[in-house]
């Protein structure tokens, strides 16, 4: 059953980037992970107070 426009619309306006996110927008988490990765080991020390978010702003 496909959502219905007007829907779609209201929960596009929700988030900060004004549109519903697609698969192809979160293939890079691989990336995300290796960052993570990074910042759990010892070369990442000095980093701190970073949030990356890949939600778009809801969840």
């Amino acid at each position: 059953m496909p959502v219905p426009v007007h829907v779609v619309a209201r929960d596009e306006a929700r988030t900060p980037p004004g549109r519903l996110g697609e698969p192809e927008g979160i293939a890079g988490i691989v990336g995300f992970l290796a960052f993570l990765a990074f910042l759990a080991s010892e070369a990442g020390r000095w980093v701190t107070g970073q949030s990356p978010h890949a939600a778009g702003g809801m969840i």
